[in-house]
């Protein structure tokens, strides 16, 4: 039976039994993949895997570090692309929108203050970033998250 025809058989109001029982399926297809189909040879990794390529983001915390993986190279997202550049300015877009900024290195963190052009701008300090391979985990002063892919400009 499958995943699909298990959450079928219950009705669409869970009560918290039921619900309980969706998660446990839930959480078991994750972890050690479904047991109907076990000889599946695309099997969802063992927590132990995950758990290791996750600790292979290195943490950038210091101003050489920083300058020897992203300035001068260009992060992109799906909505922005930016360059931090060695005298400490910083270009890019933002949806289309040209932006340009400042940015300055402060104890283990980066702050940076950029803005659209001609429509102000706006400071964020404490901003954290890690990178794996070609790719930057950047943590916001606020704590809100985002991965960008590091491109040679």
């Amino acid at each position: 039976m499958s995943f699909h025809d298990t959450i079928r058989q219950f009705p669409s109001r869970l009560d918290a039994p039921r619900l309980g029982m969706v998660v446990a399926a839930l959480a078991a297809i994750t972890i050690g993949g479904c047991t109907a189909h076990q000889n599946n040879s695309a099997a969802v990794p063992a927590p132990a895997a995950t758990a290791a390529a996750a600790t292979d983001w290195k943490r950038v915390k210091t101003l050489d570090e920083f300058s020897g993986s992203i300035v001068g190279k260009k992060l992109v997202t799906s909505i922005s692309e930016q360059i931090f550049h060695a005298d400490g300015t910083s270009t890019g877009t933002y949806k289309g929108y040209k932006v340009k900024g400042t940015w300055w290195w402060q104890t283990d963190t980066y702050c940076q203050e950029m803005g659209v052009v001609n429509r102000g701008s706006r400071r964020d300090c404490g901003r954290t970033i890690a990178v794996q391979d070609n790719k930057a985990h950047v943590t916001r002063g606020d704590g809100s998250k985002y991965i960008a892919t590091i491109m040679q400009k």
